[in-house]
């Protein structure tokens, strides 16, 4: 009996009109086998007859003795949570929904055959399989992604030889002059002093700015940044007024920072969407770091 029942996952009593054979200790097998079951700690469905005056004479107990004993074990049963059912068609509908919801609450390992069995340890060695292997294929997939972005030069121009650090960039800008002329302009500015200005914008992963006119483009988050550098050059002849600066420039100056190392194309996947976007390389966030730290 105790093997049996330690080895269930779920023990099912249904008290109706009988007590059951009665063992050596005075106590039903039936009873025995629910108190074993309740300190092995194995989740107790229990089912209680709630119509005792409709049970026929044939299916109660006659003596005195035996009755109080299965009184005694029905407010056992019904002193935990259990369920009370009028008839055989009623208890069937009641042990399946208390079934499928106990398995859903608190499931347990079930019966399965000896050459499909896995323990534990089993089914927690291949869950670790498989997030190493998910997490593999990630990194194959970043690391595939990395050299087809820098395929452009490759083995083709050192990047010594890219103009960087205190080497000029010729923005070509327009803006509205005094006269209410619109002017176009050449305004030189240092790399140090562009990543230094759009650098912090691409902590994170950032995109372009979609936008809800046709008329107009997507932007970075950085570019007003970039704009306002450019407007500390020639303040003196722009103000405040509106700077424009060559949608292309800014995707040169993007695609130049990534051959210099700087930054990179990143990835971002949901379930409905994929996006390309940008952030800083690890050589980045240390060049950063370095313009943008102040010393003793």
């Amino acid at each position: 009996m105790k093997r049996v029942t330690s080895e269930s996952d779920y023990y099912i009593v249904i008290v109706g009109g009988r007590y059951g054979d009665i063992g050596p200790l005075g106590v039903s097998y039936t009873e025995m086998e629910y108190d074993y079951a309740i300190e092995c700690g194995i989740p107790v469905l229990g089912f209680v007859n709630g119509n005792t005056d409709g049970i026929t004479f044939d299916k109660t107990e006659k003596g005195d003795e035996v009755r109080l004993k299965l009184d005694k074990f029905r407010s056992k049963v019904l002193s935990r949570t259990c369920r009370k059912c009028a008839n055989s068609s009623d208890l069937g509908k009641e042990v399946m929904k208390s079934l499928v919801s106990e398995t859903r609450i608190r499931p347990r390992i079930g019966w399965v055959r000896a050459d499909q069995a896995r323990s534990i340890d089993d089914v927690n060695r291949e869950k670790r399989l498989t997030d190493d292997l998910a997490a593999a294929e990630r990194e194959i997939d970043e690391l595939s992604r990395a050299l087809r972005d820098g395929a452009v030069l490759g083995d083709e121009i050192d990047v010594r030889e890219l103009a960087q650090g205190g080497d000029l960039y010729p923005f070509n800008v327009g803006y509205m002059s005094s006269e209410k002329k619109i002017v176009f302009e050449l305004v030189y500015v240092r790399w140090n002093e562009i990543f230094s200005s759009i650098g912090p914008s691409m902590y994170g992963y950032i995109l372009r700015n979609s936008v809800s006119s046709h008329d107009a483009r997507p932007t970075y988050i950085f570019e007003s940044s970039l704009i306002h550098l450019i407007r500390s050059k020639i303040f003196d002849k722009v103000q405040n007024r509106r700077v424009d600066i060559s949608p292309s420039q800014i995707d040169d100056i993007v695609i130049h920072l990534k051959e210099l190392g700087l930054v990179k194309f990143s990835e971002n996947k949901d379930e409905d969407s994929f996006f390309r976007g940008i952030t800083l390389t690890e050589r980045g966030e240390r060049e950063l770091s370095r313009l943008k730290i102040v010393r003793r």
